[in-house]
């Protein structure tokens, strides 16, 4: 299953990359203080108008085609973000967290080790990609003049084996 939802990450970032422009200066600046400059400069947007992503159907009992929800707001399928609805810093600064975690352990290890905590914990709130993720969110919600560096974050929690 791993390699199929890598397999569909891949073809939605090529539907969507020719419309992909670059992240808001307004908001690559915000983030700056979080992220390295190159991660900033690699992430491509785009802001979805009158439609939303599509995403394969999971079969009953089958954890979700990862990551897939329809309720997102919006995805990020390697280094294009795709956002249903309006981007705001909040939304952006949480997927950055995950483009780190992914840059990091690669797209397929990174599938892998998502599903396998998705399909143990049955919910998303449970994986610990999602619980950095959110945990980084509220601290750069808490003090988003405070930078702080993800990356190093994101490098803790593998070698302590977190994921």
């Amino acid at each position: 299953m791993a390699d199929r939802s890598v397999s569909v990450w891949r073809e939605k970032r090529e539907r969507y990359a020719p419309r992909a422009t670059e992240l808001p200066a307004e908001m690559k600046l915000a983030m700056l203080p979080f992220f390295p400059a190159r991660l900033l400069e690699e992430i491509r947007f785009v802001q979805l108008r009158g439609d939303s992503i599509e995403f394969p159907k999971a079969k009953p009992r089958e954890p979700a085609d990862f990551p897939f929800w329809e309720h997102a707001h919006g995805h990020l399928f390697l280094d294009v973000l795709v956002m249903n609805r309006r981007l705001t810093e909040r939304q952006l600064f949480h997927s950055l967290v995950h483009a780190m975690q992914m840059r990091r352990l690669g797209p397929e290890r990174y599938v892998q080790t998502y599903l396998r905590a998705l399909a143990r914990t049955e919910s998303r709130l449970g994986v610990p990609f999602e619980i950095q993720a959110f945990n980084l969110e509220a601290r750069y919600a808490t003090a988003p003049g405070e930078g702080f560096a993800v990356e190093d974050q994101v490098e803790m929690w593998v070698r302590k084996k977190l994921y």
